[in-house]
């Protein structure tokens, strides 16, 4: 009788992730309206005001160039780009994760790397460009090497300040059990940075798109950052909106994905 009373747990649980899932569903409704009416009403100004194409193109337009013009022109170089992209973000990840892991740990490496680290937060990567490639040419080895130096920096502070953010509370208890220094950064310290983790994630990748597309700018002739100025220099503004669209799709994308691995992994932040 007494079980009888007690209340599902379990079925209010399912009917409060119901209404969340309907609630994100509407949400998403809402967005993608909302982006379909900026699209129409675009078109619709540009054509009743006969702003030139070569100034702003309508949105048809660059659609319509960007599915014809998809396979010759821009597939391959964005291929070039995402290359450098995600070469240069995972090394940066890495090396961010495993230095900031060492930093929080051992206090003696912020003080002798500090200084150096603050010089890369502070100077514009692209202004290394030029070293870069005087060092290592003008390939593609060059563009993943200034996505690296762009995208550790924010990965590793951020690692940094969630290490050193975990509660006494946990670290105490983990003394009191006995437990040796990797199995309490294993256990505690690592799973409740995680958080900072992604976010530095988060920022590191987005660099890396503005970082790898700025250094393209500079120098290299493949790339979607190469065909942006060499169509912006001969006026084919409808290739080059079709450019900055696939740029932006792709920033889109990385930081959807990452976000799609936070709510996975980090399931205790709400």
């Amino acid at each position: 009788m007494a079980e009888a009373l007690q209340p599902d747990s379990s079925a209010s649980w399912e009917s409060v992730k119901a209404k969340e899932r309907g609630r994100n569903l509407w949400e998403n409704v809402i967005v993608f309206s909302v982006l379909i009416l900026v699209v129409m009403v675009a078109e619709f100004v540009i054509k009743a005001f006969h702003i030139p194409g070569w100034i702003i193109p309508p949105p048809s337009a660059i659609v319509s160039t960007l599915m014809s013009r998809f396979r010759d022109i821009i597939l391959p170089e964005a291929v070039v780009t995402l290359k450098e992209v995600f070469g240069g973000f995972a090394i940066g990840a890495c090396l961010g994760i495993v230095l900031g892991a060492f930093i929080a740990q051992y206090k003696f490496l912020d003080k002798l790397l500090s200084p150096y680290i603050l010089t890369l937060v502070t100077m514009p990567t692209v202004a290394l460009v030029p070293l870069l490639m005087l060092w290592f040419g003008f390939g593609i080895t060059t563009k993943i090497i200034a996505v690296v130096i762009a995208s550790f920096p924010p990965i590793m502070m951020n690692t940094i300040t969630g290490l050193l953010g975990t509660e006494s509370l946990q670290l105490d208890l983990m003394n009191s059990l006995g437990a040796s220094k990797l199995q309490t950064f294993i256990k505690v310290r690592f799973p409740s940075a995680l958080p900072s983790v992604f976010t530095g994630l988060t920022i590191g990748g987005i660099g890396s798109v503005v970082t790898a597309v700025a250094a393209e700018f500079v120098g290299g002739s493949r790339g979607l950052g190469n065909r942006l100025i060499y169509f912006a220099s001969t006026l084919e503004t409808t290739l080059l909106y079709s450019l900055i669209l696939v740029l932006a799709l792709i920033g889109i994308g990385i930081y959807l994905t990452i976000s799609y691995l936070r709510g996975r992994v980090v399931r205790w932040v709400r």
